[in-house]
């Protein structure tokens, strides 16, 4: 039972059937009903305004969190471009390396080439000089024999 009816009949049962007491009763039956439909109203707009309230602090704390969080997805984007960026360094420097060895075993091979021709020259050089004497004792004999065919 609500508060007004318990009212009614607490004054009903004082006063009897009195006309007065029953407009006293009838008002303050529609006082107490307005007062509780106010009271409802009043609580249920009590309980949107905190449930507005709530929103906002809500909202007010998510906007750094949103924040927070796209700065953390632009991170996210940087770190992935960085490690692509990162992956290509790592192939070209795969393929230097790759192309200094291949370069390395040609300077080889040309440091060998190198080390046999100046064999090559050595030796050539080598039977210059031998045939040079040769062409020297021989230019000698020849010239004494001449020498002696004169004398």
């Amino acid at each position: 039972m609500t508060a007004a009816k318990k009212r009614y009949r607490r004054v009903m049962s004082k006063n009897g059937p009195v006309e007065e007491a029953k407009n006293n009763v009838e008002e303050e039956i529609e006082k107490i009903g307005e007062s509780e439909s106010n009271s409802e109203q009043t609580i249920l707009q009590g309980g949107w305004l905190r449930w507005s309230q709530l929103l906002e602090v809500a909202n007010r704390l998510l906007k750094p969190l949103a924040r927070f969080h796209k700065n953390v997805l632009d991170l996210k984007n940087t770190i992935h471009e960085m490690e692509n960026e990162l992956n290509e360094n790592n192939l070209d420097i795969m393929a230097l390396n790759f192309q200094n060895s291949y370069l390395i075993e040609e300077n080889k091979k040309l440091s060998k080439m190198d080390e046999d021709n100046l064999g090559q020259i050595k030796n050539l050089l080598i039977q210059v000089n031998y045939l040079a004497g040769v062409i020297r004792s021989q230019s000698e004999k020849t010239i004494l024999n001449r020498k002696k065919r004169r004398l």
